[in-house]
């Protein structure tokens, strides 16, 4: 659009809005209207420069945005008007014969017209600029409290939650944007038509968690539909009912009794980790690294009870780390061949190890595992129900999602914090030496329990 265009839009705006402020000396008012372009040019030109001063009148504001043009209003008189800024009469008698040429035709006239009219009422109206751009943006008029600070972005397509940085990692939009905020407990974003929420702090997600599926319901979880998340999984489940019953029987898998059973194969894993970082050639230690790929193993040996060889532990940790990855891709949100992408033929490896593992425990009955105790649990309210196949596969990827990134952060900041403050590390070196000597190498929950309730 060139800047003729633009002036002519501009003049439209304040032409019909000239009826629309009212009030005192830095407002529009309606006494004097001007009724085409070149009155609106008549009418600027008639002010001296010498009465001017600035006023911003806001055109939309929530509790994250607003938006203000400058106006120029006269202090001379109680019926304002607008000053000219200079040559304005001849800027705008060129942006009206820019708009509506006098060789274009009706058709012509009408579309550029049609376009100058739709521009100003989207300019003028919050809420049809907010329908329009971001659809299912809707105001409760049951709530009055304060709407959540954070902005709505681009329009229709809303905020890049999904970048992530080399120095942070995934997550690095969030922490960013909080950051921007001032860090507040609840704030708001949107993308591709979904308003969403950030909720941080214990007694803010116990709030929201005890009012699930009453006051709270869940919504939204469409956007990873036909993606790369499990959505047959507790995670996804927006039915209470259905809710309930999945959470019952994945449950039976995390009671303290698996957990204990768990213990050793955590301790072999942990000492894997540790003759990892002993076998350091340069006497440098990656902890994300370490941390991560202690998760991962985990995540084979007690989440699925696989027997990797030595061989196969890279594969899979490499083929679960881009599985990960893709879930947050452009690629993947925005649903370009998704099937043909990286994540995808990465998740159906993962995907493939599972379902081998499971006609394996058919065969052989139940092991400590947490995807045994959810094939073979029965639902204590209807005995004859259990998890399908596919419930079976996406809670266990959603058991190996959560389990390795949030538990990778959290040893991955324990180590940093450890590294930080030596008196700490000290004593917990001191308390392991301690349970050893009266426990022994093995370690087991009761020790756990006795030495650090």
């Amino acid at each position: 659009m060139n800047i003729s265009l633009s002036v002519a839009f501009l003049a439209a705006v304040l032409v019909g809005s000239a009826g629309a402020f009212h009030g005192g000396g830095d407002c529009f008012s309606p006494s004097r209207p001007a009724a085409s372009a070149a009155g609106f040019a008549n009418l600027l030109a008639q002010q001296p420069s010498s009465n001017i001063k600035s006023a911003r009148l806001p055109l939309y504001k929530d509790a994250a945005t607003t938006s203000t043009f400058t106006a120029y209003s006269s202090t001379s008189t109680s019926s304002t008007s607008l000053a000219a800024l200079p040559n304005a009469a001849a800027l705008t008698t060129a942006a009206s014969q820019s708009l509506f040429p006098t060789n274009a035709t009706p058709l012509a006239r009408l579309l550029r017209l049609t376009a100058a009219v739709v521009s100003t009422v989207l300019l003028l109206s919050a809420k049809l600029r907010r329908k329009l751009f971001y659809p299912n943006v809707t105001v409760d008029p049951s709530h009055d409290e304060p709407i959540p600070p954070g902005s709505l972005g681009c329009p229709f397509l809303g905020q890049p939650f999904f970048q992530s940085s080399k120095s942070f990692g995934a997550g690095s939009w969030y922490r960013d944007t909080a950051q921007k905020l001032g860090n507040p407990r609840v704030w708001k974003y949107y993308f591709l038509g979904k308003p969403l929420a950030v909720i941080s702090g214990g007694d803010e997600l116990k709030a929201v968690l005890n009012q699930e599926f009453d006051g709270v319901t869940s919504s939204g979880s469409e956007i990873m539909d036909s993606g790369l998340m499990p959505m047959d999984s507790l995670l996804f489940e927006g039915d209470k009912s259905r809710h309930s019953f999945l959470r019952r029987l994945v449950g039976q898998s995390l009671t303290p009794a698996r957990v204990s059973d768990a213990v050793p194969v955590l301790q072999v894993a942990a000492d894997e980790a540790v003759r990892k970082m002993l076998d350091s050639t340069d006497g440098t230690v990656k902890m994300e690294k370490v941390c991560t790929d202690y998760t991962l193993d985990v995540a084979w040996r007690q989440i699925l009870g696989l027997d990797l060889t030595e061989d196969e532990i890279p594969t899979f940790e490499k083929e679960v780390e881009t599985w990960i990855k893709g879930m947050m891709s452009m690629r993947t949100l925005l649903r370009i061949a998704v099937k043909s992408s990286p994540g995808y033929k990465a998740m159906k490896y993962v995907t493939k190890k599972i379902e081998e593992r499971i006609a394996q425990l058919k065969e052989t009955g139940p092991d400590a595992s947490n995807l045994s105790g959810m094939l073979f649990a029965k639902d204590e309210e209807d005995p004859k129900r259990t998890l399908t196949s596919q419930e079976l596969i996406d809670n266990s990827l959603i058991l190996i999602f959560a389990g390795s990134e949030t538990s990778a952060s959290t040893l991955t900041n324990a180590m940093l914090f450890l590294g930080l403050h030596p008196q700490a590390w000290n004593r917990l070196v001191e308390e392991q030496m301690t349970m050893k000597a009266r426990h022994g190498d093995t370690l087991t929950k009761r020790a756990l329990d006795d030495e650090c309730p």
